[in-house]
């Protein structure tokens, strides 16, 4: 038996150095092949325009890390990145990706 307990909700975070440039300068950190097929790394392919992505991973402690060291910009769900005091949301950016968390 399951039931849904929340959606999650997604936006692009980054640390303050990387939310000051310009979009067009923008490199990403994000999934790797094997989890291409996620809604939230669809939806980063899709803003990425052919700007670099610097690290790919299959796990999201990974990616989020990544981020907080400052190699790049990232998907996060609203839950882990707006508690973050090192990353910064870019409002702009929020996804309409909505994942929901089952019980």
């Amino acid at each position: 038996m399951a039931r849904p307990l929340a959606e999650m909700g997604y936006g692009l975070f980054a640390t303050p150095e990387w939310a000051a440039r310009p979009a067009t300068e923008w490199e990403f950190v994000g999934y790797d092949e094997s989890l291409r097929q996620v809604p939230q790394q669809q939806w980063l392919d899709s803003l990425t325009a052919g700007r670099p992505t610097v690290l790919r991973s299959n796990d999201l402690a990974g990616l989020y890390q990544a981020a907080r060291a400052g190699l790049g910009v990232t998907a996060l769900h609203y839950v882990l990145g707006n508690r973050d005091d090192v990353l910064v949301r870019m409002h702009a950016y929020d996804s309409p990706i909505r994942r929901t968390l089952w019980l």
